[in-house]
């Protein structure tokens, strides 16, 4: 924790915590005698308001000491705000993905065994071009073989291969 130099920024934080509230103070009672002034020459005293000039030295000090106040709680502030989202955060996580987490297990899943075991066995006859039924070792429609089982490993290959594709040794004829 030394290492972001939090014991300083403790330090201005207590200034922060004491000038920030007094300079707050002091600008809105600035404003308000600017405000009385002003508003006192409407209830028939007559001239012209004197202290009016009060009120631009207290609006700026209002932003100043509210700024240095907000700055003084930040943390506090941003810790409590992330403990009350937080836990909205993670149920509405947890919503999301109970929605979703069949269908995301079963692309897992697809992707797995495609993964593991992928199909040698094209969709289309490589002779022919007519389609084949999954599982087929042989075209329905010319009869050729859909792949080469390689005689060292046993691995499904495409009919035109020349070596294996898992183990490399030639395939030789079918």
């Amino acid at each position: 924790m030394d290492k972001y130099n939090l014991n300083e920024k403790s330090k201005i934080r207590s200034v922060f915590k004491i000038a920030g509230p007094i300079t707050l103070g002091v600008g809105v009672i600035l404003l308000i005698i600017a405000m009385v002034d002003f508003f006192g020459v409407f209830n028939g005293n007559g001239g012209f308001p004197t202290l009016f000039f009060l009120g631009f030295i207290g609006i700026p000090l209002i932003g100043i000491g509210a700024a240095m106040t907000q700055f003084a709680y930040m943390g506090k502030i941003a810790r409590y705000t992330a403990g009350q989202m937080a836990p909205v955060a993670k149920d509405v996580t947890n919503y999301m993905l109970d929605g979703t987490k069949d269908s995301i297990s079963g692309i897992v899943s697809s992707v797995a065994n495609e993964i593991k075991a992928p199909s040698a066995t094209p969709s289309k006859c490589p002779s022919c071009g007519e389609t084949t039924n999954p599982g087929a070792v042989f075209c329905d429609h010319c009869g050729r073989p859909l792949f080469k089982v390689c005689p060292e490993c046993n691995t499904k290959n495409n009919p035109d291969a020349r070596f294996c594709q898992k183990c490399g040794k030639p395939m030789g004829i079918y």
